[in-house]
């Protein structure tokens, strides 16, 4: 889910030459385009601002910060296949010691 956003933030430079770090997109229209349902796609928006990456208003995300987003889009979440997991020798942030 952070990689989508991280895509859909730097999207085509030449459409918008201003900061693309405020999406301007419904969270409906959002989930729809990656095939989620919304209330999943809420919760990851919540955890994602919770561990300050972004920032959730009225049909916009703001990324705060693309390095927290790189460290999310590296860890395992609903929307995200099992095979792109972590190394084990980096732990996603938050995670608890061993697990």
């Amino acid at each position: 889910m952070a990689r989508r956003l991280q895509r859909l933030a730097l999207g085509d430079a030449s459409r918008h030459s201003e900061d693309r770090r405020v999406l301007r997109i419904t969270q409906d229209m959002l989930a729809m385009m990656i095939g989620i349902t919304r209330q999943t796609l809420a919760l990851e928006l919540k955890a994602m601002a919770q561990a300050g990456a972004i920032r959730i208003g009225y049909r916009r995300i703001e990324i705060l910060s693309m390095t927290q987003l790189d460290e999310l889009a590296a860890c395992p979440g609903p929307t995200d296949r099992p095979g792109l997991l972590r190394p084990a020798a980096a732990p996603c942030p938050g995670a608890s010691p061993g697990g």
